[in-house]
């Protein structure tokens, strides 16, 4: 996923904000839910998308594995009720070291990210009549000892299960590996986390997708409009 600029980039964020103007009892919502990974990516954001008619909620907390997630969400009901219109989805990175040790393995795997998604798909839509879920894969580590088994996991374990799932249930993929693939630079000495360039990165490919995701889902409310 390459990055979006010049015009194209400035008529989407216009395109959207416009939009959003003429709502005005309603606000987008966009919900970040995951792990340390994508914690920085609301403030981000927030400075990208720079409208007073978008919403961000921050579900996301360091740490977490798609085996503790579940419990961390459901223990904030009032999430449930939230009208939200994206679901921003970056989970996976702390399952690696949970396979790696044996402590969880491909089945639990999916079925845990596969009950996250379930969870997440029966929440109320706001412009749309389902939240837009948008699921990222998991990027590569980098300088650490055992990175190379790390990322041989994700890329024959955890990244293809990633895909297999958003096919399954019609989300759209963030591919996140394919933005870090070959750039340590982007990372923090620990070779986890993106530095601030790498964060910066994230965001605005997160942006991006969100503006593709929004154009695309108005196409098909308009092709339907215009059929009726």
């Amino acid at each position: 996923m390459k990055l979006r600029s010049g015009s194209k980039g400035f008529l989407l964020v216009c395109g959207l904000v416009c939009f959003l103007s003429s709502c005005r009892d309603k606000k987008l919502t966009i919900a970040c839910v995951g792990d340390s990974l994508i914690r920085p990516t609301p403030l981000y954001l927030r400075r990208l998308l720079g409208s007073s008619h978008i919403r961000i909620r921050e579900w996301a907390q360091g740490g977490l594995s798609t085996a503790t997630y579940l419990t961390f969400f459901q223990n904030h009901p009032r999430w449930r009720k939230e009208r939200v219109d994206f679901i921003l989805v970056q989970l996976g990175t702390n399952d690696v070291p949970l396979l790696l040790k044996k402590e969880e393995d491909a089945a639990i795997f999916r079925r845990n990210l596969e009950a996250i998604i379930l969870e997440l798909k029966k929440l109320p839509g706001n412009f749309f009549r389902q939240p837009q879920i948008i699921i990222a894969t998991v990027p590569p580590f980098y300088g650490r000892s055992d990175a190379d088994v790390r990322n041989y996991l994700i890329e024959t374990l955890v990244n293809p299960t990633i895909k297999a799932l958003a096919e399954t249930h019609h989300l759209k993929l963030f591919d996140a590996e394919a933005i870090f693939n070959r750039h340590p630079e982007l990372y923090e000495p620990d070779g986890v986390h993106p530095n601030r360039e790498g964060e910066k990165v994230l965001a605005r490919n997160w942006k991006r997708a969100i503006h593709d995701c929004w154009r695309q889902e108005r196409q098909k409310i308009w092709a339907h409009q215009a059929k009726n």
